[in-house]
């Protein structure tokens, strides 16, 4: 079955926001979503139905009468797609960016793989249960309560993610980022702004320029690499490896906690409260600073502090920099 329908946008449209009536798309025979368009908001919500409901509203465009959404079943896809007449498929490099359509809308229904290619305007994804491959250059993304493998490349904008069951993969530019309650694991790239990760159940790799870092609750396996900014872990198990140039870290160990921190410049603060652990700390010529702490000279003339806290230590701690200190307290 092939079906193929127009949303046209009247020239009467220019400067109001008009609301298109509700489209009923059966969704039988549809395995995968495709969205193509540059700006407005975008929302998906999972639901079980046996039809997909497709709100569509236009805001904002100089130039409507050119401007279309279709909607095309191609196979067993369901594509959505903003498109100019006038100029066909190479409309984005003929139209300047000021007079790009905005189209607000909103897609529920049962949660099939979707794939979304969107430039500007916010993202929202509810209780959506199936992969999802998203790129967006600018705007906010909020996500909560879904499942699958997430593949997300977004730009300038903060990001909102919350129990999400499955694996994440998210790329981002600039923002401030918070996920919370993430069952799976976790593949990060940041360059700048804050970070603010809660209760991965998964293991972890991050990488980000300059960001402020805040992890809570880990576990696993995590690797962290950032040239500046600051990383702060708390509340850990499993195996951490950091690695830093300019980067302030502050470490809190617990009892299950093996933690190997590399850093150039950046200090090293560590806090051990509870639990027994093996203690390494090295620097070639920053400080190792910290209460009964004696460090030596090694052969090859750096400074150099190993003990024990604890009768049966169960964690281990090693700590290396260049010409940060590192400060070490229970």
């Amino acid at each position: 079955m092939f079906f193929l329908y127009w949303v046209l946008l009247s020239t009467s449209a220019y400067g109001e926001k008009i609301s298109y009536p509700v489209q009923r798309i059966r969704a039988a025979g549809i395995d995968a979503i495709q969205v193509i368009g540059v700006k407005g908001r975008l929302k998906f919500i999972g639901k079980q139905s046996p039809h997909f409901r497709l709100n569509v509203r236009h805001t904002k465009n100089k130039r409507s009468q050119d401007w279309y959404l279709s909607v095309d079943r191609r196979g067993s896809t369901l594509v959505l797609e903003v498109f100019n007449v006038a100029h066909g498929a190479q409309w984005r490099n003929h139209v300047k960016k000021d007079v790009w359509p905005e189209f607000d809308l909103e897609l529920s229904g049962p949660p099939r793989p979707l794939t979304v290619s969107w430039r500007e305007g916010d993202l929202r994804f509810e209780k959506w249960t199936a992969p999802v491959e998203s790129s967006h250059l600018k705007g906010r993304l909020e996500a909560r309560g879904g499942a699958g493998n997430w593949r997300l490349q977004t730009g300038k904008g903060d990001v909102k993610i919350e129990n999400l069951a499955g694996h994440l993969d998210l790329q981002g530019e600039s923002g401030q980022l918070v996920i919370n309650g993430l069952k799976g694991d976790l593949q990060l790239r940041w360059m700048e702004g804050k970070i603010e990760l809660n209760d991965i159940a998964g293991s972890g790799t991050v990488e980000n320029h300059k960001a402020d870092l805040r992890l809570n609750t880990c576990r696993k396996e995590w690797r962290i690499s950032q040239d500046g900014g600051s990383a702060r872990v708390q509340n850990c198990s499993g195996i951490l490896r950091a690695d830093g140039k300019n980067t302030k870290w502050e470490i809190t160990g617990t009892t299950s906690l093996n933690a190997e921190i590399k850093s150039e410049t950046g200090p090293v603060r560590v806090r051990w409260p509870k639990g027994g652990a093996k203690v390494f700390l090295t620097s070639q010529s920053g400080g190792i600073l910290g209460d009964s702490i004696a460090p030596i000279l090694d052969p090859e003339g750096r400074k150099v502090a190993t003990f024990q806290i604890g009768k049966k230590p169960s964690g281990r701690l090693f700590v290396q920099t260049d010409s940060g200190d590192i400060q070490f307290r229970q």
